[in-house]
């Protein structure tokens, strides 16, 4: 869909009680787009966080003496720019663009899932929302390490976030040309979210009722997608690859 469309969503339901940047009422233009643009960007971020509906991976080259991977770009293969010494990205696939909301999973280059290994000390853990600790034993590759867990990288399926909205500057961007890559279903929890932002003053919790109303109303189309299975399932990209020889 276009931004414009989601302006003119915006501006006949949630927005029709607000006047923004001294706008008559429900009007989104030229005057407050930049406004109301950045409310639509922290809502598609939010989105993109709570569910996974752009997937891209990466793999990690692993090293005995590396337990922590933090995935920042700095880390890239593909990043010339990066002074790191070490970069253990391997990005040659998909370049790792700093866009990682979540990570959804991680595997060894086998497909074998260590997010969720029956065996606890073979299992891989979240230290944040971008880093994933691995276990010494996989970092090492003993000799009695089990078959499945035998690797020399592991690959990282991620929940990637909206590219940036508005690059141009808003006041000369025409809003019937910039592309929102978001599934329908998923509009009305994005009107929601911008609702609870416009009618909640910046710093401040949702104490108002409209925007505790839209806070709460976000929640709920949110547990109503989740329960509805409308997340889209993990891709076959990287086994896809993997078939035609990377790693």
């Amino acid at each position: 869909m276009k931004l414009q469309e989601i302006f003119d969503h915006l501006s006949a339901s949630v927005l029709t009680q607000i006047s923004i940047g001294g706008q008559t009422q429900g009007v989104v233009n030229s005057e407050n787009r930049q406004r109301v643009t950045g409310m639509i960007t922290q809502g598609l971020t939010d989105l993109h966080t709570r569910f996974l509906l752009k997937e891209k991976f990466c793999r990690l080259l692993l090293s005995p003496t590396t337990s922590i991977y933090q995935l920042n770009a700095k880390f890239a293969q593909s990043n010339a720019d990066s002074g790191e010494l070490t970069k253990y990205i391997d990005d040659s696939e998909m370049p790792f663009l700093d866009d990682i909301t979540r990570v959804h999973s991680v595997t060894t280059d086998g497909g074998f899932e260590l997010f969720t290994s029956p065996a606890a000390k073979y299992k891989v853990r979240l230290v944040s929302q971008t880093s994933v600790q691995v276990p010494q034993a996989i970092l090492t590759q003993s000799n009695d390490l089990p078959p499945v867990y035998k690797t020399e990288g592991l690959v990282v399926t991620y929940c990637a976030n909206h590219p940036a909205v508005g690059k141009t500057a808003l006041s000369l961007m025409d809003p019937d040309t910039v592309d929102i890559d978001l599934p329908v279903q998923y509009l009305q929890a994005l009107l929601y979210y911008v609702g609870h932002m416009a009618y909640t003053p910046i710093g401040q919790m949702a104490e108002n009722s409209l925007g505790l109303s839209y806070s709460i109303k976000y929640e709920q189309e949110c547990l109503r997608l989740k329960n509805g299975g409308v997340e889209i399932q993990a891709s076959k990209e990287y086994d896809r690859m993997r078939d035609k020889g990377w790693p």
